[in-house]
């Protein structure tokens, strides 16, 4: 009885030493909305604890475009290897973007979706941005 307790054991260590950890800082490149030719990067700093996660994302957009420089992210979950959360962007009307990626390695492939709708020329208004794609690298 003894044994097999043992080895029950040493076999759960392996599967708790491939758990996927996504704690730290990381750089995300991502095409800009509404302008898919141009890149920007976003830090990440994640803090993860369970099944939760929490942390910030930081832009380098400039403070006239009405975005926060320094977001909040909010209901952080790790299923696994995956990850999601949304932030809320802009101050006018704010608007929810959601973040779910895949670790492999160190890196996070992101699908991002939502954002603000545009107004066209006319004032009329355009439905939010399409979802885009974005990768993240771990930040020494």
């Amino acid at each position: 009885m003894k044994i097999r307790l043992l080895y029950l054991l040493l076999a759960a260590v392996p599967l708790s030493a491939w758990a996927a950890n996504f704690s730290g800082q990381w750089a995300i490149q991502v095409p800009r909305a509404g302008r898919a030719d141009q890149m920007e990067t976003l830090y990440l700093s994640l803090n993860h604890a369970g099944n939760t996660v929490s942390g910030h994302l930081r832009t380098a957009v400039p403070p006239y475009t009405g975005s926060p420089l320094n977001t909040e992210i909010w209901d952080g979950k790790v299923e696994g290897d995956t990850i999601s959360f949304y932030v809320w962007v802009g101050q006018d009307r704010p608007a929810k973007v959601q973040y779910k990626g895949v670790l492999s390695g160190d890196e996070i492939q992101f699908t991002i979706t939502g954002g603000a709708p545009s107004f066209n020329i006319r004032g009329e208004l355009n439905p939010p941005p399409p979802p885009r794609k974005g990768v993240a690298r771990r930040v020494p």
